[in-house]
C-alpha cells in the first residue's frame, strides 16, 4: 500500500524534473533563469555544464556517475530545478533519505507555491521509505566542549550554546552508527537498525567520561654489571685483609719481645688487603647498579675475631 502510493507521488515527480529541471535547451541560446524561482541572478558556466552533463548520465541511467556531477553544479548554483534534479538522482540511487531532505530544503526556500507544494506532494510519498533519527544529548552543563556527532561518518549538526533541542535526522532503513566525540575524551559509539517510518529511533547520548592518563614509561630491568674478576680479587683483599690482621696479632700475642718480625710482615698484608678491598668499595660505589635486588645485597664483611690462645676472622655477606 506505502510502495503504490510513493510510486503514485513519484510519477509527477518524475514528470516534473522532466519536463522543467531536465529541459536542456540550446546550446546557442543562453539559459535566462528568475531570480525568485531559481534562488539566483544568473547560472554560473560550470554549475550550467555540471548540471548538463548529470542529465546526460540520468537519462542513461548512469546515476552513480550523475549524482557527483549534480552535488558538485548544486554548490555552486543553489537553483531549485537542481535540486529536483539532484533529489530524482538519489531517489534513484535508493538513498530516499537524502532525497526527502533536498525535498525539505526546497519547501523552505523555494518562492514559487506550485514548486513548495510539488516538493511536499513528493515528499509525503518518500516518507514511508524512510526512518527518522532522536538523538538526544546530556544537558548543557554536562556537555563537553568541542561535542561532536557523526552519523555513520558524516558530521550532524548540533545546538550550539546552552541549547538542548535532540538533533533528528531523516535515514534510510537499514543499520547505522552514531558516534559522539570531544577533546580529552573516550569516544562513544552506538549501532542502530531502522526498519520502519513509523518507529522512530532515539539515541540518548550519555556523558562522556575522560580518557586515562597515559602509563608511565616502563622501567628498564636493570642488570648488575659484575666484571668476573670482582669477585676473586674482593676474596683476596678481605683475606689479605684478615691474613695482616691474623698475622700481627699473633706475633704480638706469642711472641711480644719480638715486635719487629711479625709487625712490619702483617702491616704489608693488611695493607695490601685494605687496597685491594677500597678498590672494590669504589668500584661498587662508581658503577651503575640498575638491579634493586643487586642494590640491597649486603656487602662482604671481614669480622676479626680474637680469642684467648687464638685470633682468627671471619667472612660475613653474600658472594
Amino acid at each position: 500500500m506505502h510502495r503504490a502510493r510513493a510510486l503514485t507521488l513519484v510519477l509527477p515527480f518524475y514528470l516534473a524534473t522532466t519536463s522543467q529541471a531536465f529541459a536542456t535547451p540550446p546550446l546557442a541560446k543562453p539559459v535566462v533563469r528568475h531570480p525568485d524561482r531559481d534562488g539566483t541572478q544568473g547560472g554560473l558556466p560550470l554549475a550550467k555544464e555540471l548540471l548538463l552533463r548529470g542529465r546526460q548520465h540520468m537519462s542513461k541511467k548512469q546515476y552513480r556517475s550523475a549524482c557527483p556531477l549534480l552535488e558538485e553544479s548544486l554548490r555552486l548554483d543553489p537553483a531549485t530545478s537542481s535540486k529536483f534534479v539532484l533529489a530524482k538522482c538519489h531517489y534513484r540511487m535508493d538513498r530516499h533519505a537524502r532525497a526527502f531532505e533536498l525535498l525539505e530544503d526546497i519547501q523552505r526556500t523555494a518562492k514559487d507555491p506550485a514548486e513548495v507544494k510539488l516538493a511536499r506532494d513528493i515528499a509525503a510519498g518518500i516518507t514511508p521509505t524512510i526512518g527518522k533519527l532522536i538523538v538526544s544529548l546530556p544537558p548543557p552543563s554536562m556537555r563537553p566542549e568541542g561535542l561532536e556527532l557523526h552519523l555513520d561518518g558524516a558530521r550532524l549538526d548540533t545546538p550550539s550554546g546552552q541549547g538542548s533541542e535532540p538533533v533528528t535526522k531523516a535515514l534510510d532503513i537499514g543499520e547505522h552508527i552514531v558516534l559522539a566525540t570531544a577533546p580529552r575524551k573516550v569516544p562513544w559509539r552506538q549501532s542502530f537498525l531502522v526498519t520502519s517510518h513509523d518507529k522512530p529511533i532515539t539515541i540518548h547520548v550519555p556523558e562522556l567520561v575522560d580518557e586515562l592518563p597515559p602509563p608511565p614509561a616502563p622501567m628498564k630491568e636493570i642488570v648488575a654489571r659484575t666484571s668476573p674478576w670482582v669477585l676473586p680479587l674482593a676474596t683476596l683483599g678481605v683475606l689479605g685483609l684478615a691474613a695482616g690482621a691474623g698475622v700481627g696479632l699473633v706475633g704480638l700475642e706469642n711472641e711480644p719481645q719480638r715486635p719487629d718480625l711479625f709487625v712490619p710482615m702483617g702491616g704489608f698484608l693488611f695493607l695490601g688487603g685494605a687496597a685491594m678491598a677500597g678498590a672494590l668499595v669504589l668500584w661498587h660505589g662508581t658503577s651503575k647498579s640498575t638491579n634493586t635486588s643487586t642494590a640491597a645485597t649486603i656487602p662482604l664483611q671481614f669480622v676479626p675475631i680474637v680469642g684467648p690462645g687464638s685470633t682468627f676472622g671471619a667472612l660475613r655477606g653474600r658472594f
